[in-house]
């Protein structure tokens, strides 16, 4: 835990000091499903705290958020819905959970896709979720980067208030919000398989592309 947490005070000095670069490196990152002992929400507060000392700029803030948070989740989203519904398949093998029984949540995702990607997103621990199943159960990708630019604005206004409230023991707060998560590995071990699925299958229909190519070809 205190190797963590000295990664996470690392990372945090780095963001203290290249707020908008750290900003948009850091949730690029984070929201393409790879998990840093300084969540998003720490960076956001920092950046709001700077904004309170006359260090940033909102407009700017906001925008790397959005812009990084759209193209992150846009990463793990066609990961997900390029290789992540056989992974989910196997799971299912193995707890003994019957393919059927994925139908009803992949239709109310669908159904309802503005309040579940943009709730989903604003609940801690779900952002990454929400995005994996957006994919998974094939949520319109535009409808996706819509509601997910919602989502995203509408976090970093509130975390960017939270910070410039907290700005005087900014630290202690980003202490609090560390969070070593057993879940976050788990969705790490998912997008990794999920991954490799999917660059399997584009191989494969490279090579089927090849041969048809060679069997059209004039002799």
């Amino acid at each position: 835990m205190e190797a963590f947490r000295q990664i996470a005070d690392a990372l945090l000095t780095f963001a203290d000091h290249h707020i908008y670069g750290a900003l948009f490196l850091l949730l690029f990152l984070e929201e393409g499903g790879i998990p840093l002992p300084a969540p998003g929400d720490t960076v956001i507060l920092l950046a709001g705290a700077q904004i309170d000392r006359g260090q940033a700029s909102i407009p700017i803030v906001v925008l790397l958020v959005v812009m990084a948070t759209l193209l992150g989740s846009s990463v793990l989203y066609w990961i997900s819905r390029l290789g992540g519904m056989p992974v989910v398949l196997r799971l299912c093998q193995v707890l003994h959970i019957r393919e059927e029984r994925l139908d009803k949540p992949g239709a109310w995702i669908r159904r309802h896709r503005g309040i579940a990607i943009v709730f989903g997103r604003l609940t801690p621990g779900l952002r990454t979720i929400t995005t994996i199943a957006a994919g998974v159960f094939q949520v319109n990708y535009t409808a996706f980067l819509a509601y997910t630019a919602l989502s995203a604005t509408i976090w970093a206004l509130l975390y960017i208030i939270l910070g410039a409230f907290v700005h005087s023991f900014y630290r202690n707060v980003a202490h609090y919000l560390f969070r070593p998560s057993a879940l976050a590995l788990l969705l790490l071990a998912f997008v990794i398989a999920a991954a490799t699925v999917a660059f399997r299958r584009w191989r494969a229909s490279r090579r089927r592309e090849r041969e048809r190519l060679l069997t059209e070809q004039p002799l």
